[in-house]
């Protein structure tokens, strides 16, 4: 098979590929395990749980008595607690933010005589049928004049006044950071102190969470070379840049760790580009006349790092680096006597294969249940299309508008 044979049949491989990987992710999306729900009466209801990301899971629950049954919803204002198996399990609780009072489902880390709840690197503690949450706080102190922030732990204080029935507890408060794994150990130690058994669940807490995406991209692009000096190239100099905008398929994989309270997410995938730049630069009378077309393709790896500064409002911030495998590269550069004389005819522009451009942009995410549309512009740029040795220099400027569904 020649090298433009499998041009041609990488859009449609890449996007056998995604429509794979779209329906792996819709299976996953709706995948069900065995749970419960324990509703406002305090009856346990046995059947199957949705598995959703932790934002979903402190909003909804999706039950279904069995692989046949329908599916219901419940937020938290409608059942007590709901569990996936011994692994996992979410209770309702109002907690206060900084706007108003939401009722949502905490998910539980440990259930003892004193239990332990979070929800995006917020932690709680339940005690006396009281829901408290730990956190720190900053004071102002004065020294030599100068003020100065001091951090003040108050949940120690919390943490020790809840647990004053172990005599260790001090002792055990002085290492304490406001972190899963220590609070663990806290807790697994407080409740062999007092004698009494406590349950772990698992926590998404400290994970790597994976999300898969299809996406629709537009790009354009503009490549612009310059001869440095190259004789057959000189016309180059004095033209402006060849344009071209293109469609591409693109299979989307965010990582993304939800203790970071969804702050930060990591975005690769692939996309396959394809640019078909022409240029005819028209000598003045009685000179010659020059074509350059070149045609090429690339399967770009973009590594970006999207930041959320005001997460509830969906907009972020991306920047990182595209990886690109050149899978296309016919070029054919032409001096012409007008009208249609060919002098001479030449390919002698060699590309690289491989080559990278920096890119930055701006972004938006609109939830769509536990899914996500969004929709982004990025503008990259590489100077390394063209190999360096006797070639005229290129700059390839992309202006790219991806909108998508991740699932």
């Amino acid at each position: 098979m020649n090298v433009v044979l499998k041009a041609r049949c990488l859009p449609l491989c890449l996007t056998f590929f995604t429509l794979l990987q779209v329906h792996s992710a819709c299976a996953q999306a709706n995948k069900f395990e065995e749970g419960y729900i324990i509703t406002l009466k305090g009856d346990s209801l046995n059947g199957l749980i949705a598995i959703q990301d932790e934002t979903a899971n402190s909003k909804i629950c999706s039950f279904k008595e069995g692989n046949g049954g329908e599916i219901k919803t419940y937020s938290p204002a409608y059942i007590i607690a709901y569990g996936i198996g011994e692994k996992k399990r979410f209770v309702s609780y109002t907690v206060k933010s900084r706007e108003t009072n939401e009722k949502m489902f905490l998910s539980c880390l440990v259930k003892g005589k004193v239990s332990l709840f979070y929800f995006q690197e917020r932690y709680f503690i339940e005690s006396a049928n009281e829901l408290q949450e730990l956190i720190t706080s900053t004071t102002n102190v004065t020294r030599d004049g100068k003020v100065y922030s001091q951090p003040m732990p108050v949940y120690k204080g919390v943490l020790q006044t809840a647990m004053v029935d172990c005599s260790t507890i001090h002792e055990n408060l002085k290492n304490t950071t406001l972190k899963k794994s220590a609070l663990l150990k806290l807790f697994v130690d407080y409740h062999k102190c007092i004698g009494t058994s406590a349950t772990i669940y698992e926590s998404s807490a400290g994970k790597i969470k994976i999300a898969f995406g299809i996406a629709l991209t537009g790009q354009s692009t503009a490549l612009d070379i310059k001869s440095e000096g190259h004789p057959t190239y000189i016309y180059l100099d004095n033209n402006d840049a060849m344009t071209d905008f293109s469609f591409a398929p693109t299979f989307i994989v965010e990582f993304y760790a939800p203790e970071s309270k969804g702050m930060f997410r990591v975005r690769t995938g692939l996309s396959y580009y394809t640019g078909n730049y022409h240029m005819y630069d028209q000598g003045s009378p009685g000179t010659l006349d020059h074509s350059l077309t070149i045609d090429m393709a690339r399967i770009e790896l973009p590594v970006m790092l999207k930041y959320y500064p005001f997460k509830k409002t969906g907009l972020y911030l991306s920047a990182g680096l595209g990886f690109n495998l050149s899978v296309k590269w016919d070029q054919k550069n032409m001096t012409i006597i007008p009208p249609i004389t060919i002098v001479s005819e030449s390919s002698d522009l060699e590309n690289n294969s491989f080559f990278t451009n920096p890119m930055a942009g701006i972004g938006f995410d609109l939830p769509i249940g536990i899914h996500k549309i969004f929709i982004e512009g990025i503008y990259g740029q590489s100077k390394s299309v063209l190999a360096p040795s006797g070639n005229p220099t290129s700059k390839l400027n992309s202006l790219t508008f991806t909108t998508g569904f991740v699932f």
